[in-house]
């Protein structure tokens, strides 16, 4: 097993930084550095004189308890790391405190993108008690400014407080006379951009693979009516207020249901004999009314909500990726996360989610580390409705939030 030429300049960036967010995009590959880096570093605080055996710390979701160990095996045989959830970091906080930490390793960090949740808090406690604490996720900024606050904090970029840090940097607006941050202000993302340079290191697949696509998206206007109870008050002027808008969400998706159904039979049946694909929708009924449609016109299809076990859903995707089932339909945040379906080329998205990083990590799903082929998702869309403004604001988040990446990462992006 040898590291590419990339990810050896990721191990030793690593070693220099006892605080550090490697946000390479996803599917370049930063499991492996990270482990390599942690091997040295411990050899490195060895040499300082630190002693005992490697403490190495892995914080993740709980899909991925497995994967660390047997990583560690292949590119660290020497380290047996102590693999955590989320929850349970936080939970066992008080006795993982108590050990000197020679690495924290937190995958799929953009779990603790927010600092006042107490999951956060404790890895945030975690970090502070390890000799290095590295950072993984390639969507570090969900949705606003403030999700980056904690690593401005620690390099001492910023001393504000976090609901300071927001008031400057994050529009917003008030809800139920409560103060919502919305995305990052136009005229502070240079300053941001700027601020994080030192921490993070960020590189794209089409920089370090040859023959890659980004997937690719084909809006599928859906011109159908709707009976949404006026009472509710929704328009598209109010699609930023989330709560408001879930019901009116729920009624436009589950009216596609037999929109998404045909459009997704006919792609199966036009297309090669061995042909699948993959479903993603934020509410749960309407993903299982297309799923079982499906079923019943005579497909093999899998379903992956929150509610499906951590373990299952690992499962499922080794027999989609065998050939098992035709068709996933999975909950963009449940089947986002962890696993590959990369035996699909086309996908379908009934509806999106509210935060860019959630539609782009179930994307990924979808390629490989150095795919060939394009993928491509047909999103359905209803004009006119609330869930046409939504994805006009997911797309507007979206680019805010490439601006960011691009000018704190300067000449790695491209």
């Amino acid at each position: 097993m040898k590291l590419r030429p990339y990810q050896e300049q990721a191990v030793k960036w690593l070693l220099t930084k006892p605080l550090a967010l490697l946000a390479d995009q996803m599917r370049v590959g930063k499991t492996a550095p990270a482990i390599v880096a942690s091997r040295l570093a411990v050899a490195k605080l060895r040499k300082k004189g630190k002693s005992g055996p490697a403490l190495v710390l892995v914080v993740c979701p709980a899909i991925a308890v497995m994967h660390w160990p047997a990583q560690f095996k292949m590119w660290a045989p020497d380290i047996t790391p102590h693999v955590v959830t989320f929850a349970g970091a936080r939970i066992q906080l008080e006795a993982l405190l108590a050990l000197p930490w020679d690495v924290l390793i937190v995958d799929e960090a953009h779990y603790v993108n927010n600092p006042l949740a107490k999951q956060s808090q404790a890895v945030f406690a975690l970090a502070g008690a390890s000799s290095f604490a590295w950072f993984l996720t390639g969507t570090p900024i969900t949705k606003h400014a403030g999700n980056v606050w904690y690593y401005l904090r620690r390099i001492g970029a910023v001393k504000l407080s976090y609901l300071d840090f927001c008031d400057e940097f994050c529009y917003s607006n008030i809800v139920r006379k409560q103060v919502v941050y919305r995305g990052t202000k136009h005229s502070r993302m240079s300053k941001l951009a700027q601020m994080l340079r030192p921490v993070i290191m960020r590189r794209m697949r089409n920089a370090v693979f040859e023959n890659v696509h980004e997937p690719m998206f084909d809006t599928q206007p859906i011109k159908i009516k709707v009976d949404i109870v006026p009472a509710n008050g929704i328009t598209t002027q109010d699609a930023e207020i989330k709560a408001d808008v879930d019901l009116s969400r729920l009624e436009v998706a589950e009216a596609k249901v037999p929109h998404v159904v045909a459009h997704v039979r006919t792609y199966l049946e036009t297309s090669h004999a061995d042909a699948c694909t993959v479903i993603f929708g934020h509410h749960k009924r309407p993903l299982l009314d297309v799923a079982e449609k499906l079923t019943d016109a005579g497909y093999h299809v899998a379903i992956i909500t929150g509610d499906t076990p951590k373990r299952r859903r690992g499962e499922i995707a080794i027999g989609f990726q065998a050939g098992k089932y035709d068709i996933i339909a999975a909950n963009i945040q449940a089947g986002g996360t962890a696993i590959s379906m990369s035996r699909a080329t086309h996908g379908f998205f009934i509806e999106l989610s509210w935060l860019p990083s959630d539609n782009e990590q179930a994307a990924y799903r979808l390629l490989s580390s150095e795919d060939s082929e394009p993928v491509t998702f047909d999103v359905f869309s209803m004009p006119g409705s609330v869930d046409e403004a939504v994805q006009k604001i997911v797309l507007k988040r979206s680019t805010e939030i490439s601006t960011i990446y691009q000018q704190a990462t300067g000449s790695m992006i491209e």
